[in-house]
């Protein structure tokens, strides 16, 4: 599965912490492992440090789907990568 969105969030709790542009989530038909990639627009670093950290990405036809982020590879330079939980998904 692969989910594309022009724009995400990612929050510190309920403190924003990023805004990402391009995002790309995938799931691994085998392992079932999320992940996702995008590019930084808009950062607050200490909250980028803190945990637990949530992915957020709102479908055209509403409401959102997050992500639990549980491995952020790398978030520097306008680059994110990171490892996600099992999605939720929000009305």
């Amino acid at each position: 599965m692969i989910v594309r969105a022009a724009a995400a969030s990612i929050a510190w709790v309920y403190h924003h912490a990023a805004t990402l542009t391009d995002c790309t989530i995938t799931c691994d038909a085998d392992t079932k492992e999320w992940r996702a990639s995008g590019t930084i627009t808009e950062a607050i670093a200490f909250r980028l440090a803190q945990r637990p950290l949530t992915l957020t990405v709102s479908p055209a036809g509403g409401g959102a789907w997050r992500w639990p982020i549980t491995e952020l590879e790398e978030a520097s330079a306008g680059v994110f990568r990171a490892r996600l939980g099992s999605r939720e998904r929000r009305r």
